[in-house]
């Protein structure tokens, strides 16, 4: 299991929470905004994270190892600053 980030391109808030990540133990993975775009492997990650529908209202989106979501900037940022 692991820590992961989605993100969209473009997209400001996903842009300034990736530059805050330091840790080798989140991954981040950046998408189109146009779905079309997406490879299979997206597509699946993104299946597999269950966060399709809230990456059609917005991004970015954190999925911890227990699978909880932290939805949006403020969040993830809150999480972030108790992580390192």
């Amino acid at each position: 299991m692991s820590i992961i980030l989605f993100c969209l391109s473009p997209c400001h808030k996903c842009d300034q929470i990736k530059e805050q990540i330091t840790s080798d133990k989140i991954k981040i993975i950046t998408l189109s905004h146009v779905l079309s775009a997406w490879s299979k492997e997206d597509k699946e990650i993104v299946e597999e994270n269950n966060v399709l529908e809230d990456l059609k209202r917005t991004a970015p989106i954190l999925v911890l190892e227990d699978k909880t979501k932290l939805v949006g900037q403020l969040r993830i940022q809150r999480w972030l600053n108790g992580f390192r």
